[in-house]
């Protein structure tokens, strides 16, 4: 149900009991207890408390669960150009039906992060049906190696010999 607001452009929305009002002119969004806050700042408050959420999943983590995870994943990254997080958990010696009985699932999202911070993957910007049951075939990320095959992840240029350079 949309309802015009009184003193704005505003449009109110109602789905499921609750109401959020967004402003036709200035974009900002109406919160039930009437707080106003822009698209921008809401956003940025999505972005905060994921944050703060894989800070607390991470420290909630076993240390010992956390080395593992962290030798799983360089281990992967070392030998695979492409992988999701169902290798890693696999390295692990998790099966793909089995559920992760040590630590939340989303404690993988640290792990991750740590790794693109060492400079050991980054997301590939693509993703795929997991295969592991516990998921249910949603969709996850597919990760890019940085250190296939040691540092350098992809074959010199035969032409330059990875300088840049054309060799004359």
């Amino acid at each position: 149900m949309s309802t015009k607001c009184e003193g704005c452009d505003c449009r109110s929305f109602r789905r499921g009991g609750l109401i959020a009002d967004v402003c036709g002119k200035c974009h900002h969004w109406n919160w039930q207890h009437g707080e106003k806050i822009s698209l921008q700042d809401s956003i940025a408050k999505g972005v905060d408390g994921r944050e703060v959420g894989m800070a607390r999943v991470d420290a909630a983590a076993d240390e010992g669960w956390k080395a593992r995870a962290d030798t799983a994943l360089k281990e992967v990254c070392e030998t695979r150009g492409e992988f999701t997080t169902d290798r890693v958990w696999s390295v692990m010696g998790y099966a793909l039906d089995e559920d992760e009985k040590e630590v939340t699932p989303t404690a993988m999202g640290p792990v991750m992060r740590r790794g693109q911070s060492k400079g050991w993957c980054a997301p590939s910007g693509r993703t795929k049906p997991s295969d592991r049951s516990t998921n249910h075939r949603r969709q996850i990320t597919v990760w890019k190696s940085l250190i296939v095959n040691g540092p350098q992840s992809h074959s010199p240029c035969p032409t330059c010999g990875g300088t840049g350079k054309v060799n004359t």
